[in-house]
C-alpha cells in the first residue's frame, strides 16, 4: 500500500508554474522574436529579393490593366512611382 502512495499514477498533476511553452502564447511576444509566416530556405537577403520582385511584378501587371481604361490621372501615375520606388527600395 505504501508503494503506491509514491507511484506516479497516485500523485496529483502538477501544473507549470513560469513560462509556457510556445510562441504563439503572446501574439505580440510573437511578433518581437520574429515568428510569423514562415518558408523554410527563404531567409535574410533572399526575402528581400522575392518580396521586391514580387511588388515589382505585381506593380507591373497594375500599370498594364489600369492602362487598359482611357484614363489616366497624375494620382495613378504618382502612386505607380512612388510603388516603384518602395519596391526597389526593398531589393536594395
Amino acid at each position: 500500500a505504501e508503494s503506491r502512495k509514491n507511484s506516479p499514477e497516485s500523485q496529483p498533476p502538477t501544473k507549470r508554474i513560469g513560462k509556457k511553452e510556445g510562441v504563439y502564447v503572446r501574439p505580440s511576444a510573437a511578433i518581437e522574436r520574429g515568428s510569423g509566416f514562415f518558408i523554410p530556405g527563404l531567409e535574410g537577403p533572399k526575402v528581400r529579393l522575392v518580396g521586391g520582385t514580387v511588388l515589382l511584378a505585381l506593380l507591373a501587371v497594375n500599370h498594364v490593366l489600369s492602362s487598359l481604361s482611357s484614363t489616366t490621372t497624375l494620382g495613378n501615375t504618382f502612386s505607380e512611382v512612388l510603388a516603384a520606388v518602395f519596391s526597389a527600395l526593398v531589393l536594395v
